[in-house]
């Protein structure tokens, strides 16, 4: 006897699952301070300087402050960011938000060139939550710590640099 073939079905096919796009957020002095709570697929955008050559404004010790070379679409990574929210300034990629070149980097960046006419160079930078290393504490007031989003700056571990920026476009004078 024969054996009839038995038709197999089709098997159902699967939905595509539907992956939404990432939420871009631009780091401001309102939401910097919440960044740690906001969804894992947020690409966020903040503001980073470097000197005038595209070298960052740090000493040459490559086990804690390696030189990054700022360039657009450069990856700026420090693996070993310092993480204590206590330390307002160490190793780690520092970016700021808008006001923090308006009021004290515009300054501090005449600086950093030994006070010549070399200005430094501003970068739009993007940079997922787990690349954020810390944000820090600002300093003790009354018992406690003042967050850092007061200072308006904070570290990461890497950022990528999509834009160079005329630092008129966010309010810094030359």
């Amino acid at each position: 006897m024969a054996k009839k073939s038995k038709k197999r079905k089709a098997a159902p096919k699967k939905k595509a699952k539907r992956v939404a796009p990432p939420k871009v957020v631009v780091v401001t002095k309102e939401n910097l301070p919440k960044l740690m709570k906001m969804s894992d697929n947020t690409v966020f955008l903040a503001y980073k300087m470097s000197k005038a050559n595209g070298t960052s404004p740090v000493k040459d010790d490559k086990k804690y402050y390696p030189k990054l070379k700022h360039e657009l679409g450069a990856v700026l990574s420090v693996p070993n960011a310092n993480t204590d929210r206590t330390k307002s300034c160490a190793a780690g990629v520092n970016v700021g938000i808008a006001e923090f070149f308006q009021k004290e980097a515009a300054e501090w960046g005449r600086m950093m060139d030994g006070g010549n006419t070399l200005y430094p160079s501003y970068w739009l930078v993007a940079f997922g939550k787990k690349d954020i290393a810390c944000l820090p504490l600002h300093r003790k007031w009354r018992g406690g710590w003042i967050p850092q989003g007061l200072k308006n700056k904070f570290r990461l571990h890497r950022c990528t640099i999509v834009a160079k920026i005329d630092p008129k476009s966010i309010g810094v004078d030359r």
